[in-house]
Formats: structure tokens, C-alpha cells, sequence
């Protein structure tokens, strides 16, 4: 599952048709069943070193309690960001949790929506994924602590969409205005 989504909107990008993803969202923490706290993968990472193999097992089934990408701001979940901010997966569907129910009883049916309006008003995906909205997607990715991974697949996403040199045409100094 690790670049499912990229190469799904790389494909979508290249074919230009009117479209929309959606992710499968992330892993739930779990809960120690000893202590009671919130654990996670993190937790995971931080008993590898433990002598106490019994701990880390119990870790490690309990860290992750269900399915989904890696309950992280690790390459899926930095990338899953990108693509929302982007354009192509509608904010508020980036975050939820594979178990969370509004994956099954609302998300389809709004994508329906939105997908539906796209191809009314032939709304393209290169329409969307424009130079701006991928310097866009980098910024938030790194700003939120995602994986650097973001900027070895953010060129085979520019290119995709387009663009020939993703030095030159995406990642060029422009330059800003401030208002004060």
C-alpha cells in the first residue's frame, strides 16, 4: 500500500478525465491493555530495542489495533496530505480512520457529488493540479512534518500533470508580495 495513491493520481493525470480519490485513511491507535494509555506505531519503534520480548509482542498486536496505512506522518499518510491539498481528494477525507464510518455512510456519496459536477462542467484534473496547487501540496507536506518522500514523488506527479521540468516549473523562486 505504499504508493498506491500516487501512482493512482499519476494515471489520473495522464489520462485527464474527470476524477476524484479517496483515501483509505489510517490505522486507529490502539490502547494498553495494562496500562490503559494510547499507544501507537511510535510506541512500537520505541520498545525495539527492549530486552522484555513478551513486552514487545504485546506491543506491537496491541499498537495497531485494525487496518489502514501507518498511523504516522510517514510517506502514505504525507502523501494522502499532498494529494487533498492539491486538489484531488477533498480535505476533510484525508484524516478520518479506515474504521471510521463516514469511509461507508457518507464519503461515497459525497465523491458522487463531486464527481458528478467535474464531468458537468468537464473539470479535468490538470484543471486542478496546476504548478501552484503542487508548490502548494510541498509546503503543507513539509509544514505538517510529513515525510521528505514528498519530493521524490512530487516530480513524477508534475510530470504527469504536465509540466517538463519540475525544477523549472514547479520549484523556480518567484516572487512574493507582503502586504503589511
Amino acid at each position: 500500500m505504499i504508493n498506491t495513491p500516487v501512482g493512482t493520481l499519476a494515471a489520473i493525470l495522464e489520462h485527464n478525465r474527470p476524477a476524484i480519490i479517496m483515501s483509505d485513511g489510517s490505522i486507529r491507535p490502539g490502547i494498553d491493555s495494562i496500562t490503559k494509555e494510547p499507544i501507537d506505531i511510535i510506541t512500537s519503534y520505541q520498545l525495539a530495542g527492549s530486552d522484555d520480548d513478551e513486552l514487545k509482542k504485546r506491543i506491537a498486536c496491541e499498537a495497531c489495533p485494525g487496518y489502514g496505512s501507518c498511523g504516522g506522518m510517514f510517506t502514505y499518510n504525507t502523501m494522502q496530505t499532498f494529494i487533498g491539498v492539491v486538489g484531488m481528494q477533498p480535505l476533510h477525507m484525508v484524516s478520518p480512520a479506515s474504521e471510521d464510518t463516514r469511509r461507508v455512510n457518507e464519503f461515497p456519496n459525497e465523491l458522487i457529488k463531486i464527481l458528478n459536477n467535474l464531468i458537468k462542467n468537464d473539470i479535468k484534473p490538470r484543471d486542478i493540479v496546476t504548478r501552484e496547487s503542487i508548490r502548494n501540496a510541498i509546503i503543507v507536506s513539509m509544514a505538517v512534518g510529513g515525510s521528505t518522500n514528498v519530493m521524490l514523488h512530487a516530480p513524477e506527479l508534475a510530470r504527469a500533470a504536465g509540466y517538463k521540468s519540475f525544477a523549472n516549473d514547479i520549484m523556480s523562486r518567484s516572487k512574493f508580495k507582503i502586504d503589511y
